[in-house]
């Protein structure tokens, strides 16, 4: 419709509605990428929100932890999407960069500053409840990948006229033999 617009105002000649179509038939790709950033980056951050979710659900906050990063990503994509817009680049740059101070800042004063001591406990904390629940959370993994395996296979071979038929069951190595009668 607008290919068609412009070419109705092109006939008479260079005008500003023509110029104006012009531009904004220019513009449209811009738009699409940045449909295409927001898109792609939903798909993303759900898939990023889900995978950390189930890693780390059994972790206090890890339900946060998960959502944060979804929303992290969700962020990025908003400010990819308002550059390719060129929507106020300055301002957009400004703010990427105040928002990476305001997050960053503060981690590296509380961590560098006065937090080393408590950190290092934190992370001490941290990593022995981590060796202690490994085995568990090993155990669990290897319980549900056991239970989906077949263990058993059952063959049965059949028996002539008169005969007592042999059935034979294979457990994963183990051979065991019994009798069953017609």
């Amino acid at each position: 419709m607008l290919f068609v617009l412009q070419l109705a105002f092109g006939i008479f000649g260079s005008n500003p509605i023509s110029e104006l179509l012009r531009g904004l038939i220019a513009y449209l790709p811009n738009i699409f990428v940045a449909i295409l950033i927001l898109v792609i980056a939903a798909a993303i951050a759900r898939a990023v929100t889900n995978l950390l979710s189930s890693l780390l659900g059994a972790v206090q906050g890890g339900q946060l932890l998960a959502r944060g990063a979804g929303i992290a990503i969700l962020v990025f994509a908003a400010f990819a999407a308002l550059d390719q817009l060129q929507i106020a680049p300055r301002i957009v740059t400004g703010l990427w960069y105040a928002l990476l101070a305001a997050v960053v800042g503060p981690v590296i004063v509380a961590v560098g500053g006065g937090g080393i001591r408590p950190m290092q406990r934190y992370w001490e904390r941290a990593t022995s409840r981590a060796e202690e629940r490994g085995p568990q959370l090993r155990q669990q993994v290897q319980q549900p990948a056991q239970a989906s395996r077949p263990s058993t296979y059952d063959t049965t071979v059949p028996a002539p006229e008169g005969a007592t038929a042999v059935s034979e069951s294979v457990d994963t190595g183990r051979r065991s033999r019994f009798r069953r009668d017609r």
